[in-house]
C-alpha cells in the first residue's frame, strides 16, 4: 500500500492495522484529491486562453505522462477521473439568464429571477434546511449594493420563481387511518370516537403523513425537456421493453400512448423513532435508456411517512384516481406552442417480494401461495423447518385477474371484520389492480431476486466447501479486474461478506466474471451448476430473439431441478421458483436489464437526503422536490458523436505502432498528411478509449468486439483516426483458442455451442488492422482464466451506459435473514444434516423438455394473459358490488387440461429445435471475448452498458378496447419487425411564419390570431357580466360572516370573564369570579362560594351520591375553573379535595343541627 499519490504525502493518523476496505477507501479519496488540486492549479492558465482553444481539440499528452510516471513508481494504476467528455447526467441551464424579471440591483448584470435559480441550485445540492437557506438569503442581501431586491423570505422566493406547490399532504391517525383535524397551533388530532386516541395529541411517530404529487405536471414537464428524444429509433436497444409483446400491444392501439412504469419500496428514515418512508415511482416507457433512468426524468407519484407499513388502498387512492382518469380521458401538453393530445398506459409494478405482496394485498414470499403467477403451493419441510416450493411439486396453472379477484372477494367474506383470512394466498383487493393487471403488469424485480437474493446464498454456501485459499484467490482476481471507465464497481469485501456486496456487485459477477472465477477456483459440480445459471441470466438480461428466450427457460427449468441434486432440499426456497417465471416475463416485457430496480432504488436514496429534522419528513421532501425541478428547464439533446483527445503520430506513446500504422494507412490508400489521431472517441452515450489513454488508469475501456467478413472479432483499440469525415480504428486482434470453456465443465453437450458463444477462450495477436467506426459491436470486459489466455464478455446495449444512468450504487437493502428467518431458528440442526450432493456429474442429468404442466414462453397464448389495465379497474370496482359480472372467457385456454398444454409443448419444442438448427448454421457467434497476455476471458457487455454505476386527430379519445383471446399479439420471436416508440403527433396552437412565402397559409394563420382573440374578448365579457358581481357578492357575505364570528368570539370571552349568579332572596346578581380568593387555598374559595349559592336547607337536603348532578355544584365547579384558570387535569385532580370539602360542609351543618337538637332534648329551658 503507497503512501503517496499525486505528490501528495497521505498522513499516517495510527500506527494500527486497518482492513483493505478502508486503505482503498482512503487510496480513492486521495487519488480524488490529488485531481481536483490538478485541475485547480492549470486553471489560470488555462483562463487566459479559453477564447482561442474554444474550438480546439483537448490534448492531454503532459497529463498522460505524468500519470505514466506515476504509473511506473506505484505498484497500482491510478482511478480514472470522469471529466465533460464521459457521460454525466449534470447540465447547466443555458438560458439561466434569459428572463424578463428585474434586476437585482440598479446596473446589475442578472436578474432576480436568474440570481434565485443559481442559488436554488447551490442550496439543493448542498441540502441546506429552511433556517441556513434564509440565513444565507439575509447574508447576500446584505453584501449587495443597496437597494437590492434579493428576498429573505420562503414566500419572496416562490412569488419571484413563479413556483406553485402542487402536492397534497394528508395527516392520518396511525392508529385507524382516519384524517386528523390540525388545531390553531399546528396541533394534530384524531376524531374518531372509535379510535385509542380519540381527542389526544398526536405525536409525530403516531402520525401517517402522505403526499400525493400531480402526475400530469410531472409528464408535461420531462416531455418537455426530452421532446427531441422521444420516439427516437436508433436509441431503443433491441432488448428494450418496447420490443416486448405488451408494449407492441399498446402502440397498435393507441395515438400518442406515454406509458408509466410504478415502483415501490420502503426505506428507513429515523432510527429512534423507527420512522420509514415509503415513496411510489414512475418513469416513462417511451424515453430510450438511459434517459428514462435519469434522476430528472422519475416521476414521484406518491410518499407515505410512518412507523408502520402502508395500507395500499388508503395510500394510492388519489394516486390511482387521477392515473385512472389520464388513462380514460387522456390530456393535453402543451409544449413550445403545440397540442399534444396524449393517452397514458401503465406498464407494469416492480417491487421486492416484501413490497409485492404489501401492495398487491397477497400473502408474503414465506407462505404456502406466494407466487402470483402459478398455482403452485408450498411445502413445509419438517427437516429444514420452513416452507419449500419443490421442482417436482409444480403447479404451472397459471393465475389470472378474475381469479385473483374472485380469490379477493371470497377472502373478505371469510374475514368478516375478524382476523384476515387469505384464500390462494390473497388477503383482498388492492387499490392497485385498478390500473395494473394481475398477475401479466405485476413483474418480480432481478435486482433484488438475482443480484441481491440468490446470487449471495449460492457464494455464501460455496465458502462452506472450498478452503481458505481457494477465497483468498477468489477475492484476489476480483479485485485485480479491471473493467471499463464507466462501470466503477469495486469489490473492497471478500466473498466471505457478501452480505454487504451492492447490487452491482453481483450482477458483474453473475453476468461476466463468475464463470471464469468459478470454474478455476469451484469443484467441477459446482462450477458447472453455476454455469448454467449464468448463462440463463445473460440471455435474459439482454435477449434478441425468441430462441434465446426458449433456451434460458430450458437452462432455467434445468438449474431448478438439479439444484437439491448438487445442494439440498433446503435451496428450494420461493425465491428459486420465482425464476421459474423470468423467460414468461421477458417474453411479454423483454429484457431484464430494463426491467429492473436499480434506478428506482437510487432515487430513494436520493430524496431521503432531502430530510431535515423528524417533523413532516414527506412535506420536506415535496418542498425541496418542487424547488430543485425550478431549475429542470434545459431540453435534452443527443449528443453528437466526435473523437477527442488529439495526438500526434511522432508521439513518443506511439513509437512501438508507428511503423505498422503508417503500413496500413498505405494499403488504406489514404494520405498521411489528412489523418488526424485522436485516443477517445464518444458516440451518442457511449465513449471507448484507447489503449494508449487508459495505460495510466486502473480501467480498460479499449476492448471491443467488432464485425468482419469472417463474423464477429474481438481487438484492443490503439488509435482512432479521422480521414477527411470519416473515422478508422486502428485494432490490434485476438483469435480464438483452440480450448473451449465447454472443456472445463460438465454440463450437458445441448448447451456447449451457446457456452462457447457468450464466454470464448481468445489469445492476443500481433496482427494489426483497420477497421471503419461503425463496425463496431460491444465494448467488452477481459478476464484471466487459467493457462489459457482469456475470456471475453461483451458489454451489451444494456451496459454501454453504466455512468449515464442513474446511480446504482445500491446497498444490499435485500434482507436475507427475513427470507430464511426459520432457516435461522434450525441452523444447528441444518448444520448436523449436512450431505454431499446427490449428483457427481450434472451430464448425467438429461437436458430438455420443461416442467409438467409448463408451456413454452415464446407463442401468443402467453401473451393472451396481457389485460387492459383500465378494464382491470373496472372489474375491480365492480366486483365491490358483485362478484358475478366478470367474464372469464379470455383465459379458458390458459386454463387448458395438462395433456392439452403437454401437446401443445412437445409441437413447440419440435418447431423450436427446428428453428435453433437453422439458426445455428446461419448466425455468428455472439457475445464474448477477453485480454491481457496472462490467461483472460473476455466478455461482451452489450446488455448492460446502459445501466448505472451507482440515470391527424387531435381529439382527446380513450383508448379501443382490447380483444381478449382472439386477437394475436406479436412473440418475442418475432421483434425484427417490430415498432419502436414513434415521436409525439402535436398541433401547433399558435404562430406566424415571416419566412413562409404561401398566402393560404398565412391567411389562416392571421384568422386562427383573429378567432383567439375574439374568444377571449368574449370571455373578458363573460367574466364582467356575470362572473364578478357573484365574486362580489361573495366577498361581501364572507366579510359578514366574519364579522359576525367576530362578535361571537368578544362575546364568549366577555362572558368568561365573569360567573353570574342571580340571588332568589333579593333577587340581586352576584359575579362569583369577583368573589376574593387564592389559588393556594382554592378550599376558602369555594366555601365561600357554598355560603352564597346554598342555604342551609338546600345543604341538609342535597344527597351526596346525586350532588354531581345539582345545578349549583356544577356552577361553583366552572367558577373554580375559570377563577384560577385551570387545565382540565389541574382541576380533576384538584376538585377532588375540593369535593371533599363540599361534603364536609354539608356535614357539618347536619352535625351542628344534630347537636343543637340534642341539646334540647336535654335541657328544656334553653329552648325556652
Amino acid at each position: 500500500y503507497q503512501l503517496f499519490f499525486y505528490g501528495l504525502d497521505m498522513p499516517r493518523k495510527h500506527e494500527y492495522y486497518t482492513s483493505f476496505k478502508v486503505n482503498k477507501q482512503r487510496q480513492r479519496r486521495y487519488d480524488r484529491q490529488g485531481a481536483i488540486n490538478e485541475v485547480s492549479d492549470n486553471s489560470s492558465d488555462e483562463s487566459s486562453d479559453n477564447n482561442e482553444q474554444q474550438h480546439q481539440q483537448i490534448n492531454n499528452d503532459d497529463y498522460t505522462k505524468q500519470h505514466l510516471l506515476l504509473n511506473k513508481l506505484n505498484t497500482s494504476n491510478l482511478n480514472y477521473i470522469d471529466d465533460e467528455y464521459n457521460n454525466l447526467t449534470g447540465t447547466n441551464d443555458p438560458n439561466v439568464h434569459l428572463d424578463h424579471s428585474k434586476p437585482l440591483y440598479q446596473q446589475s448584470t442578472i436578474t432576480v429571477k436568474a440570481a434565485l435559480k443559481l442559488l436554488s441550485d447551490f442550496y439543493t445540492n448542498a441540502n441546506l434546511d429552511k433556517q441556513n437557506v434564509i440565513k444565507l438569503l439575509k447574508t447576500i442581501k446584505s453584501i449587495l449594493p443597496q437597494p437590492n431586491l434579493m428576498p429573505t423570505t420562503w414566500k419572496g422566493v416562490l412569488k419571484v420563481l413563479g413556483k406553485t406547490c402542487l402536492s397534497r399532504t394528508t395527516f392520518l391517525c396511525s392508529t385507524c387511518h382516519q384524517q386528523c383535524i390540525k388545531t390553531k397551533y399546528g396541533i394534530k388530532k384524531c376524531m374518531n370516537n372509535n379510535c385509542l386516541l380519540y381527542t389526544k395529541m398526536l405525536k409525530s411517530n403516531e402520525i401517517v403523513e402522505i403526499v400525493n404529487f400531480d402526475v400530469r405536471s410531472q409528464i408535461q414537464s420531462i416531455v418537455r425537456r426530452n421532446i427531441s428524444v422521444l420516439g427516437h429509433q436508433d436509441l431503443f436497444p433491441k432488448s428494450d421493453i418496447c420490443y416486448g409483446s405488451f408494449y407492441q400491444q399498446i402502440s397498435t392501439q393507441q395515438r400518442n400512448p406515454i406509458t408509466i412504469i410504478l415502483h415501490s419500496d420502503g426505506a428507513p428514515l429515523i432510527k429512534t423513532s423507527k420512522q420509514s418512508l415509503w415513496p411510489c415511482f414512475g418513469s416513462i416507457v417511451e424515453l430510450p435508456p438511459p434517459i428514462r433512468e435519469y434522476q430528472m426524468n422519475i416521476i414521484i407519484v406518491a410518499l407515505w411517512s410512518s412507523r408502520k407499513k402502508p395500507n395500499v388502498n388508503i395510500f394510492l387512492e388519489e394516486s390511482v384516481k387521477e392515473l385512472k382518469y389520464l388513462m380514460k380521458t387522456g390530456t393535453s401538453l402543451f409544449i413550445n406552442e403545440h397540442e399534444f393530445n396524449i393517452i397514458l398506459s401503465t406498464q407494469y409494478f416492480i417491487s421486492d417480494l416484501p413490497a409485492k405482496a404489501l401492495f398487491c394485498n397477497t400473502i408474503n414470499f414465506n407462505g404456502y401461495y406466494a407466487c402470483s403467477c402459478c398455482c403452485t403451493k408450498g411445502e413445509w419441510n419438517e427437516t429444514y423447518k420452513m416452507i419449500l416450493y419443490p421442482y417436482n411439486g409444480n403447479d404451472y396453472t397459471p393465475r389470472t385477474h378474475n381469479g385473483y379477484i374472485k380469490a379477493a372477494q371470497e377472502a373478505i367474506k371469510k374475514s368478516n371484520g375478524g382476523r384476515k383470512v387469505t384464500v390462494d394466498g390473497i388477503k383482498g383487493i388492492s387499490a392497485l389492480l385498478e390500473i395494473f393487471s394481475y398477475p401479466s403488469q405485476i413483474v418480480f424485480d432481478y435486482m433484488h431476486l438475482v443480484c441481491l437474493g440468490h446470487v449471495p446464498t449460492l457464494i455464501k454456501r460455496w465458502c462452506k466447501i472450498i478452503n481458505k485459499k481457494n477465497v483468498q484467490d477468489i477475492d484476489d482476481q476480483l479485485k485485480q479486474i479491471r473493467l471499463p471507465h464507466n462501470m466503477k464497481v469495486n469489490y473492497l469485501d471478500s466473498i466471505t461478506a457478501v452480505d454487504q456486496w451492492k447490487a452491482k456487485n453481483s450482477r458483474l459477477f453473475v453476468l461476466y466474471v463468475g464463470v471464469p472465477i468459478c470454474v478455476s477456483h469451484l469443484p467441477p459440480l459446482y462450477a458447472s451448476h453455476f454455469v448454467i445459471y449464468s448463462m440463463a441470466i445473460k440471455l435474459l438480461h439482454a435477449p434478441t430473439t425468441g430462441g434465446e428466450i426458449d433456451f434460458a427457460n430450458q437452462l432455467i427449468h434445468y438449474y431448478c431441478k438439479t439444484a437439491p441434486l448438487v445442494y439440498d432440499p433446503s435451496i428450494e426456497l420461493f425465491s428459486l421458483h420465482a425464476h421459474l417465471h423470468l423467460p414468461t416475463q421477458t417474453a411479454v416485457h423483454h429484457g431484464l436489464a430494463f426491467t429492473s430496480a436499480f434506478s428506482f432504488e437510487s432515487c430513494i436514496r436520493h430524496i431521503k437526503k432531502k430530510v431535515h429534522g423528524t417533523k413532516h419528513l414527506a412535506s420536506q421532501i415535496a418542498y425541496w422536490t418542487d424547488i430543485e425541478c425550478i431549475n429542470k428547464t434545459t431540453e435534452f439533446e443527443i449528443p453528437s458523436s466526435a473523437a477527442v483527445n488529439e495526438i500526434q503520430l511522432n508521439h513518443t506513446s506511439i513509437d512501438p505502432y508507428r511503423l505498422i500504422l503508417r503500413n496500413l494507412v498505405t494499403i488504406e490508400n489514404q494520405q498521411h498528411n489528412d489523418i488526424i489521431f485522436y485516443k477517445r472517441y464518444k458516440d451518442k452515450f457511449i465513449t471507448c478509449h484507447t489503449l494508449l489513454y487508459d495505460e495510466p488508469f486502473n480501467c480498460v475501456s479499449y476492448i471491443i468486439s467488432f464485425k468482419s467478413d469472417l463474423g464477429v472479432e474481438y481487438g484492443n483499440v490503439i488509435l482512432f483516426y479521422k480521414y477527411h469525415d470519416d473515422y478508422f480504428i486502428f485494432v490490434q486482434k485476438y483469435q480464438v483458442s483452440n480450448k473451449k470453456m465447454s472443456q472445463f465443465v460438465t454440463i450437458p453437450s445441448e448447451m456447449h455451442q451457446k457456452l462457447d458463444e457468450l464466454y470464448p477462450l481468445l489469445t492476443l495477436t500481433t496482427d494489426f488492422t483497420i477497421i471503419p467506426i461503425d463496425s463496431i459491436r460491444h465494448k467488452c470486459i477481459a478476464v484471466p482464466f487459467q493457462d489459457v489466455f482469456c475470456t471475453m464478455a461483451e458489454l451489451h446495449e444494456a451496459q454501454k451506459l453504466l455512468g449515464k444512468a442513474m446511480n446504482t450504487d445500491i446497498e444490499s437493502d435485500y434482507d436475507p435473514e427475513q427470507e430464511n428467518r426459520m432457516k435461522t431458528k434450525t441452523t444447528t440442526i441444518v448444520k448436523l444434516q449436512k450431505k454431499e450432493p446427490t449428483i457427481t456429474n450434472l451430464s448425467d442429468v438429461p437436458f430438455g423438455g420443461l416442467g409438467k404442466g409448463c408451456k413454452s414462453v415464446t407463442y401468443n397464448s402467453q401473451s393472451k394473459n396481457v389485460h387492459s389495465a383500465l378494464d382491470a379497474g373496472d372489474n375491480l370496482r365492480s366486483l365491490k358490488q358483485t362478484i358475478n359480472n366478470y367474464d372469464i372467457n379470455a383465459h379458458e385456454d390458459l386454463r387448458s387440461s395438462p395433456q392439452r398444454q403437454h401437446n401443445k409443448r412437445t409441437k413447440a419444442t419440435n418447431i423450436k429445435s427446428k428453428r435453433q438448427r437453422t439458426s445455428s448454421k446461419k448466425s455468428t457467434p455472439p457475445n464474448t471475448a477477453i485480454s491481457t497476455i496472462s490467461s483472460t476471458f473476455i466478455v461482451d457487455t452489450e446488455q448492460s452498458e446502459y445501466d448505472d454505476d451507482d440515470e391527424s386527430d387531435y381529439e382527446n379519445k380513450p383508448p379501443p378496447p382490447r380483444k381478449p383471446s382472439n386477437q394475436t399479439i406479436p412473440s418475442s420471436s418475432s421483434i425484427s419487425i417490430l415498432q419502436t416508440p414513434k415521436p409525439l403527433a402535436g398541433r401547433k396552437i399558435l404562430g406566424t411564419s415571416e419566412n413562409n412565402n404561401n398566402d393560404n397559409e398565412q391567411s389562416s394563420q392571421k384568422e386562427l390570431v383573429f378567432l383567439l382573440k375574439q374568444s377571449l374578448l368574449s370571455i373578458t365579457n363573460i367574466e364582467e357580466k356575470y362572473l364578478k358581481p357573484i365574486l362580489i357578492g361573495q366577498e361581501r357575505q364572507e366579510n359578514m360572516i366574519k364579522m359576525l364570528f367576530e362578535n361571537q368570539k368578544k362575546i364568549q370571552r366577555a362572558l368568561c370573564k365573569k360567573k353570574m349568579y342571580k340571588n332568589p332572596n333579593d333577587g340581586n346578581y352576584v359575579d362569583l369570579l369577583s368573589i376574593a380568593g387564592v389559588k393556594q387555598k382554592m378550599n376558602l374559595y369555594v366555601t365561600s362560594l357554598i355560603d352564597i349559592v346554598f342555604t342551609r336547607e338546600e345543604l341538609l337536603q342535597l344527597d351526596a351520591n346525586k350532588i354531581k348532578y345539582n345545578d349549583g355544584y356544577k356552577l361553583i365547579q366552572e367558577a373554580v375553573r375559570n377563577k384560577f384558570r385551570l387545565s382540565d387535569d389541574v382541576f380533576n385532580t384538584a376538585w377532588c379535595d375540593l369535593h371533599e370539602t363540599f361534603l364536609n360542609k354539608c356535614r357539618d351543618i347536619k352535625k351542628g343541627l344534630k347537636n343543637k337538637q340534642t341539646a334540647i332534648q336535654t335541657n328544656p329551658l334553653t329552648e325556652a
